[in-house]
């Protein structure tokens, strides 16, 4: 464990990942029928400290609007299907592992539900729109080939570029539906359990809101 702690810290790898790491390891070998001695010194091993600036960011509501609209110019069914995938991202927090995993079994129309299975296999039950499929050049669907992570990552992104967005990622669209919960009232316990989290802790790294009012502070000082 000690090896593997270390080897992490040469890789350059994010304090908050390696302690992840070795309390899950730590956590197998509880099960693994050590003696005293041999799981005092696994208890023993202490994490890293440190911390590293939180990556990515939550889309203003006005630039996911003109994504939106930017994706229905035209009404093609490529792009309507697009625009309701981004509102599946920022509107109900699905990562694109969830949105790819959605099928026509699990929705329920009468409460504009779905039930999905996502990251750890954890099923839950989310509103959401209807299901996509892949669709060719020319708006050709095909019902039988359901879309995959890849296409949703790239979709997006030339969405995003096409409406002259700046920097993105698609779980950007994750972290806005957390930051607009948030920014709505909603205690870190709701936003929990609509981001299907299990942590309150992990829940909270998605709360952009003090990003924006530290840029918003520092253009009010005034240096002369």
């Amino acid at each position: 464990m000690v090896f593997l702690k270390n080897r992490l810290v040469e890789q350059g790898k994010a304090p908050s990942t390696i302690n992840l790491k070795i309390s899950l390891l730590k956590d197998w070998l509880s099960n693994d029928g050590h003696s005293d001695h041999t799981w005092i010194t696994i208890k023993s091993i202490m994490g890293v400290r440190g911390s590293r600036v939180e990556r990515g960011r939550a889309l203003k509501p006005m630039e996911m609007a003109k994504i939106v609209f930017r994706c229905e110019d035209g009404e093609s069914v490529k792009g309507i299907r697009d625009a309701a995938i981004l509102a599946l991202g920022a509107g109900c927090g699905f990562r694109r592992a969830d949105i790819v995993n959605v099928r026509l079994d699990g929705v329920d129309r009468d409460n504009w539900s779905v039930r999905v299975i996502g990251k750890g296999n954890k099923e839950r039950l989310v509103l959401c729109p209807d299901i996509f499929c892949a669709i060719y050049k020319g708006g050709h669907l095909d019902t039988l080939r359901p879309l995959i992570e890849s296409a949703v990552y790239f979709m997006l992104k030339k969405r995003v570029e096409e409406s002259g967005g700046g920097a993105f990622t698609p779980h950007d669209l994750r972290r806005s539906f957390a930051t607009r919960l948030f920014e709505n009232g909603n205690d870190a316990n709701i936003v929990r359990e609509n981001m299907g989290y299990t942590s309150i802790l992990t829940t909270q790294r998605y709360d952009k809101r003090d990003r924006d009012r530290a840029k918003e502070a520092t253009r009010g000082v005034r240096l002369f």
